[in-house]
């Protein structure tokens, strides 16, 4: 008796996992916990607000290295500038478990893995390239993957050479022949062959000046992509007032391919928060029609998440003279609905027509969010939520690193 009930057990998981699995090829609305409002209709097209802002300031690269003599160089006895991480304590704690999460450590789902769980026995064989479903070695089969061998490989941005900021929220990006990289303290430009250091190597402050707002502001956070649609550099990051209210999204942008002195960026900003409230955590994504850029809203303070927005930036209104027009939409509330720091997304479709917004669900784990944006090189509108649930997601947790004895926080 015993021993038949078991089977039928292990028969009604495989059944559910098939289910589930259907469900996660889907991009459908995911019935909510009981406390979380019906989601919009992925169907329902929202009106963004749209702003014209001011016209692009345009330097050359041997203008902007020029004003590298007026910020002061950076010395190891003046100590690290420590930028502190904005955390809303009490939204983590809300965070509840989907009740679609699928419990398996991999995807797709197969019998196999299913059986393995089922088991409670070998939990890593199969993600660790064990036997596989056909008995061959691999994922799912096939031979593994075996990774991409390294090539030229030098160093880039370090943290006496990037003024001393912690954390550095190091970003990089890959041209035809340069490596762009972006961290807290410096903008670099190297050659992809040599690892030489090109044209390209100034404070962010210094870099963005022309669209700083304030003397006393500070950049954080930067975001870099190399657009094979156009050809241009982008890159984003915050300026921070000393208020930490009402700061700004700066954008620049290349005139081509390949960074040198007669090269110029143009610049532009937009104001991504009210007073009493700053943007942090931004993402940029790129495509043949927009900048989709995504941050999260906190008071001042940095203690209260009040909800996050999305901007899409109309690209043809900053790869020539301006003026910047972007729009922005509410992705989600405070109470955690829709996505929590949105991630604008990347594609080089030159023949797209729509673009997207993805993150994780801000009430619940297990889950992802995407907003489909339409007409985003007009006037654009976006979906509602689009929903996908993913195999069993939790908080991350703080890791305590080689010769020190304090946890780096996962946030």
């Amino acid at each position: 008796m015993e021993r038949h009930t078991l089977a039928r057990s292990a028969r009604a998981a495989l059944l559910a996992v098939a289910c589930a699995t259907f469900a996660f090829e889907t991009l459908r609305n995911t019935p909510v916990a009981a406390a979380e409002k019906a989601e919009p209709s992925e169907h329902a097209q929202a009106n963004g607000v749209v702003t014209t802002g001011a016209m692009g300031i345009t330097e050359t690269v041997d203008q902007i290295m020029a004003k590298e003599k007026d910020f002061a160089a950076w010395d190891p006895s003046m100590g690290y500038r420590i930028f502190g991480e904005h955390e809303d304590i009490a939204f983590k704690k809300r965070k509840k478990q989907s009740a679609n999460a699928l419990p398996v450590s991999s995807w797709p789902v197969t019998a196999k893995s299913v059986a393995t769980m089922l088991s409670g026995s070998g939990a890593n064989s199969h993600r660790e390239g064990g036997e596989g479903e056909n008995g061959a070695t691999g994922h799912h089969g096939s031979a593994p993957h075996l990774p991409q061998g390294l090539g030229f490989s030098f160093t880039g941005n370090t943290i006496t050479t990037d003024g001393g900021v912690l954390p550095p929220d190091t970003m990089g990006a890959v041209g035809p022949t340069q490596v762009m990289v972006t961290t807290n303290g410096r903008i670099r430009v190297y050659d992809k062959t040599t690892g030489a250091l090109g044209a390209l190597n100034a404070t962010q402050e210094s870099f963005f000046s022309s669209v700083l707002g304030g003397g006393s502001n500070f950049c954080s956070d930067p975001q870099v992509r190399y657009d094979r649609t156009s050809g241009r550099w982008i890159i984003i990051t915050l300026s921070i007032p000393p208020s930490f209210s009402a700061n700004r999204v700066l954008v620049a942008v290349s005139s081509g391919s390949t960074i040198t002195g007669s090269g110029s960026f143009t610049f532009f900003f937009f104001t991504a928060a009210a007073s009493g409230e700053l943007c942090d955590y931004p993402s940029l994504g790129v495509d043949a029609n927009a900048l989709y850029i995504g941050g999260n809203i906190f008071n001042s303070a940095g203690t209260s998440l009040l909800r996050a927005d999305g901007w899409v930036v109309r690209k043809s209104s900053v790869t020539g003279a301006g003026p910047i027009v972007q729009t922005k939409f509410q992705v989600m509330t405070g109470a955690g609905v829709g996505l929590f720091s949105p991630r604008g997304v990347d594609n080089d479709d030159a023949t797209a027509t729509q673009g997207y917004f993805i993150g994780v669900d801000g009430a619940q784990f297990s889950v992802l969010k995407l907003r489909r944006v339409s007409t985003p090189g007009g006037t654009p509108t976006m979906s509602g939520d689009l929903s996908v649930s993913v195999p069993t997601t939790g908080y991350p947790q703080n890791v305590t690193p080689q010769g020190s004895s304090t946890s780096l926080d996962a946030l």
